[in-house]
């Protein structure tokens, strides 16, 4: 946060606006989280990392049809995490990601193995 009369770099805006846009997404799944199944979560995938792959992950059941409102939230999230990558170096070696699945743990979609 800028101190008053300090100005505010890109650098510091754009990690706000991330911040931002993740708390909507945040908002967005913790409305739409309610499971009685497995089958009734959804896993979304969005971010970029230094390897061009995701670094944030959110389970939501879609039952309200929330899922293209998140679809464009994440697009909207990876996008600016790409923009602020964009110029850094890439690591010499890029693992393949284990992706996780999504999970209904205790009536509540997650992200995660656990299913009960």
């Amino acid at each position: 946060m800028a101190v008053s009369g300090a100005p505010v770099s890109a650098a510091d805006d754009d990690v706000q606006q991330r911040d931002r846009v993740r708390a909507e997404v945040d908002a967005l799944v913790a409305a739409n989280r309610r499971c009685h199944n497995v089958v009734h979560c959804h896993l979304l995938s969005m971010g970029f990392d230094a390897c061009g792959n995701p670094t944030y992950h959110v389970a939501f059941n879609n039952v309200t049809s929330v899922k293209t409102q998140l679809e464009a939230k994440a697009a909207e999230y990876t996008f600016l995490e790409e923009e602020m990558r964009r110029g850094k170096p890439a690591p010499a070696s890029c693992p393949a990601p284990g992706l996780p699945k999504a999970a209904c743990h205790r009536n509540q979609c997650a992200v995660g193995a656990l299913n009960d």
